[in-house]
């Protein structure tokens, strides 16, 4: 609706449609994330709900920045942030009391800017939207997103157009039946011959997770929660296939440092350490998977905007993109027992001089320069807050305009 009156007022001119068109093409975004459909000076009007939230959250800041009037730009970066925040798999009572206040001050400014008359039932009942989810908790308890999703997956049903009511049913009734045989077959001898023909993550080894640990982990990608010795490591997924490799003198100088935030209370040397690791191209944390420079295939999701460490401050914390170079799983003796965790070793962007040119929420770093290795370059995989997305700028191509990308988390339980 926004975007139809920054149309028809004159805003957004076929101009301004066309510079979008063309810094939506190159954005560098992961696969799974779902692309907006190319010529939007069209297809707007007939988006789908999911499409939406794809362009808000994660494209709409880059692809409208220096177009529209910097009031307008302000106004639509408060609903972006309140996106943000809702979409997020974890809230808290302070992101609500937050959002609140943006949807409040969006609605005002929208009304200053384009008039009473334009702001709709909706605009006003999202003032009522921090009331709803203090009643029924979470917004993906009561979004409409799933009916959207089942029926794109009705679609992709093989049939042959008659009785599909029926061919549907079968489907359904067959995938139950399949289900209910891998549990019958989990207690018996033939589970390891058969049982992989029910897996769905083929080449991974996968683990459960219960809520409270999805809390747990997802609390570590934030500054001041910074300890590990609860945290019993079964949210990462690692492939079955890896490689066997040695960390040298240096890097265990800077793992040790890690080590010590993520066990603050136990005393460690580098004598704890082994110096055989196993690397990994990619992995999946909580269901959602990450790349790594290291595979081609997955290479779009190595960007990844975690809390770095500062090397001389270890309470020091700030929030900043990076790229994953590979993963690797290490053991080290904490407290007279082995534990093992999942690390990333990670090239840390460079921070642009006028970083925050269009606000806190579209931030602009340089693209081809990397910071110096240090301590942080060696980062639990739990630090990982989320994957962005990133759209080239700048004359010489050499800057980056980054949007985190919401975190999912896909459970069993």
């Amino acid at each position: 609706m926004v975007f139809k009156l920054w149309v028809e007022n004159g805003v957004l001119t076929p101009k301004h449609l066309e510079t979008i068109e063309g810094r939506l093409s190159e954005v560098n975004a992961s696969t799974d994330i779902g692309r907006i459909p190319t010529h939007i000076s069209g297809n707007y009007g007939v988006f789908s709900a999911a499409e939406w939230k794809n362009w808000t959250v994660s494209f709409s800041l880059y692809a409208l920045c220096g177009l529209l009037p910097q009031d307008d730009y302000r106004c639509w970066e408060k609903f972006v942030l309140v996106c943000r925040i809702l979409c997020k798999p974890y809230i808290t009572k302070d992101d609500l009391v937050s959002a609140d206040a943006l949807l409040l001050n969006f609605c005002k400014s929208f009304e200053r800017l384009y008039c009473p008359d334009k702001v709709t039932c909706n605009m006003h009942l999202h003032c009522h939207l921090k009331d709803c989810l203090l009643d029924f908790g979470p917004i993906h308890v009561f979004w409409c997103f799933s009916f959207e999703r089942y029926n794109g997956a009705f679609g992709k049903f093989h049939t042959n157009n008659k009785g599909i009511e029926i061919q549907f049913m079968r489907k359904i009734m067959t995938s139950k039946f399949c289900e209910t045989l891998k549990e019958t077959l989990s207690s018996s001898s033939f589970f390891d011959t058969l049982g992989c023909l029910f897996d769905d993550e083929r080449g991974m080894v996968k683990l459960s997770h219960t809520m409270t640990d999805v809390v747990k982990i997802i609390k570590l990608a934030f500054p001041g929660s910074l300890d590990y010795s609860g945290i019993s490591g079964t949210h990462v997924s690692l492939p079955k296939a890896y490689k066997i490799s040695m960390l040298d003198r240096e890097d265990l100088v800077f793992l040790l440092a890690s080590y010590r935030m993520m066990y603050p209370s136990v005393t460690l040397n580098i004598s704890h350490f082994g110096e055989i690791i196993r690397k990994y191209p990619y992995i999946s944390i909580l269901g959602e998977k990450f790349g790594s420079k290291s595979d081609c295939r997955k290479l779009r999701s190595a960007c990844v905007l975690a809390c770095k460490v500062n090397d001389h401050d270890s309470c020091s914390y700030d929030l900043r993109p990076c790229r994953v170079d590979f993963y690797f799983s290490h053991t080290a003796c904490i407290g007279e027992k082995d534990v093992t965790n999942v690390f990333a070793k990670v090239t840390w962007f460079r921070e642009y001089q006028d970083r925050y040119k269009y606000g806190n929420a579209l931030q602009i770093w340089f693209c081809n320069k990397y910071e110096e290795s240090g301590s942080s370059c060696f980062m639990p995989v739990e630090r990982i807050r989320s994957r962005f997305s990133r759209g080239i700028t700048g004359a010489s191509k050499d800057l980056m305009c980054i949007c985190p990308v919401t975190r999912r988390i896909i459970s069993d339980n």
